[in-house]
């Protein structure tokens, strides 16, 4: 059932006092740092104990020739898996295990992944989301995996149950939802409002790729019915008896995709949660709206003016405080304008004006796109007007308030690991095959001469006029990697969010936010539960109420960004309030 959970300006006051005086408390106990000019401070791995970094093999016979999303990382999620009141960490690796840190409180975090019986099994694990599978009161880990195989057993996704003791036991099997597909990233919500969570897994296809849209619908439709559920996301209908069940096809959503982001939230008002699926490629982002009755409609063409083309990691919250869910989605163009001319060939017209006219799909553009929610689901594109339509090959789009002032920034993660779509390097590979012949082996020793660039994150203060200003360094975020996932928590309990990324072939960050230290910034945040039952809570939507009129809203649902699972708590920043 979905729940509105309102608190007004005396009780707000109250509890915002409260919560600001634990915050201080618990800064000064842990001998917080001094005030800095800085907004974020980069804490190296030997003072947190985070030392994870997702590291990427290249071989002769496995590399990006035979799978193309072998760089596009790995994701996190962030959850209190002891039940100690501190968020731990939990890192998804591709050839890098996965691994488990437990918050000791003071920015201080300990490897637990053998104790805890996370065993590697050499899968390529892309996301992570959070779950209280059994309703036992304990988060338990739901791991998506893929990569370069066609091996069911490595492809299939993972469910960790926790046992209460600091161990966790596999059981995506048990509950039916050991999908093998290859899956970006999975959500658990409530579809039919029936008091129970269901399953929707993102699968992204390999088949008929950039340049093949033409000949995409008849190939698809001549592959066996096995190999195209592979393409398909998986929507899974919770049973109520500890069993899922399939149920895609008859909920409306057999469609292939190249899904990268994952938004569910109840777009239109009505009652009924949705699915935004952000799709690579020349496949258009699907717009599930939930009809009510356990099926789903596909309305992005009349929803949407127009989406971004290869769309990448996505989020939905108000960035106007008008109570409704605006969306964010990242595509890959860069804002040098060097790097956005050797990097990306134009887009194609012939193959725009068939998506379109032949098609009938909705008009997609390589920009990053900002929907403004109009009420009903409607959605004005403004990403241009805001300032935020190119941050370069990105992947986590995350909405949150990173300076406590009552809106809502944007963080953008970016890199890509080699520079394969630049112009002279395409070039020299056709070049090569001429001289040479076609073969993986080329193609191999031609990728290994391509640039390897990383480059720096964005973040965008919002100025509350519904546009953005780039304060990357200004606020000490723009040491170049290749970042991919992204989380915000409060990890050390004083009042602000700080960030975590997972990182290709490089040391996790973490930045501490220095809000607190700087004395800007009231705050107030709400944890959910219903009785000790976390699910009940999902997808909530708290308004707050305070001043002369001013209102925010924030839903509690975590799965955001890129592959990730940010901290499950309802953070408010209040400026002056």
């Amino acid at each position: 059932m979905k729940r509105q959970i309102s608190v007004l300006g005396g009780m707000l006051f109250l509890i915002g006092m409260i919560v600001q005086s634990c915050g201080g408390t618990q800064a000064d106990a842990a001998g917080a740092m001094e005030a800095s000019a800085e907004q974020f401070t980069m804490l190296p791995a030997s003072e947190t104990g985070i030392d994870f970094e997702n590291k990427i093999i290249e071989k002769p016979n496995h590399h990006l020739g035979y799978y193309d999303y072998y760089y596009n990382g790995s994701g996190l999620a962030a959850g209190d898996f002891n039940n100690d009141g501190l968020t731990d960490l939990f890192f998804c690796g591709n050839h890098a295990d996965n691994t488990l840190y437990l918050n000791e409180g003071g920015l201080k975090f300990t490897d637990v992944t053998k104790q805890a019986g996370i065993i590697s099994t050499n899968k390529w694990s892309t996301g992570a989301t959070l779950v209280d599978i059994n309703e036992d009161g304990w988060l338990d880990i739901y791991v998506s995996n893929s990569g370069p195989t066609n091996d069911g057993q490595k492809l299939a996704n993972q469910l960790y149950v926790n046992n209460q003791d600091g161990t966790f036991t596999e059981q995506a099997e048990a509950y039916g939802i050991a999908d093998a597909s290859r899956t970006t990233q999975s959500s658990f919500f409530d579809i039919d409002n029936d008091g129970d969570l269901d399953l929707i897994v993102m699968n992204h296809s390999l088949r008929n790729r950039e340049g093949n849209a033409v000949k995409w619908p008849s190939t698809f439709a001549a592959l066996d019915p096995e190999i195209q559920e592979q393409d398909i996301n998986t929507l899974y209908r919770n049973d109520g008896n500890g069993k899922f069940t399939d149920i895609t096809r008859e909920a409306g959503l057999y469609k292939p995709g190249f899904g990268l982001g994952l938004a569910i939230s109840d777009f239109d008002e009505d009652g009924f949660l949705d699915i935004y699926i952000a799709n690579d490629y020349f496949m258009p982002d699907f717009f599930y709206m939930n009809n009510g009755d356990g099926t789903f409609t596909d309305k992005i063409k009349s929803y949407n003016s127009h989406i971004s083309f290869y769309s990448m990691g996505c989020d939905a919250a108000d960035i106007n405080n008008d109570g409704l869910v605006d969306l964010s989605v990242v595509d890959m163009t860069p804002a040098d304008h060097f790097r956005n001319k050797t990097l990306m060939a134009s887009m194609n017209v012939d193959q725009f004006t068939w998506l379109n006219d032949i098609q009938g799909y909705a008009p997609q553009y390589m920009f990053n796109t900002l929907q403004l929610n109009r009420g009903f689901g409607v959605f004005s594109e403004i990403g241009l007007m805001a300032g935020t339509s190119q941050t370069d090959w990105s992947w986590a789009a995350l909405l949150a308030d990173f300076d406590n002032d009552g809106l809502k920034d944007f963080l953008v993660t970016n890199g890509y690991y080699r520079d394969t779509k630049d112009n002279d390097w395409r070039i020299g590979l056709q070049e090569r095959y001429e001289a040479e012949g076609k073969s993986p082996e080329v193609y191999y020793k031609h990728l290994l001469t391509a640039n390897s660039q990383p480059i720096p994150n964005y973040m965008y203060r919002n100025k509350g006029d519904l546009t953005f200003e780039d304060v990357s360094k200004t606020w000490n975020l723009d040491e170049p990697s290749f970042s991919h996932g992204a989380i915000y928590a409060d990890l050390d309990q004083d009042g602000d969010l700080d960030i975590v990324t997972n990182n290709l072939a490089g040391k996790a960050f973490v930045l501490k936010n220095n809000s607190r230290e700087k004395g800007s910034g009231n705050y107030i945040r709400f944890n959910l539960k219903s009785g000790s039952n976390f699910n009940d809570c999902l997808n909530a939507k708290v308004r707050i109420f305070y001043g002369d009129g001013q209102q925010q809203m924030t839903e509690y649902s975590f799965t955001r960004g890129y592959q990730s699972y940010v901290e499950p708590a309802a953070h408010f920043g209040l400026g002056e309030a």
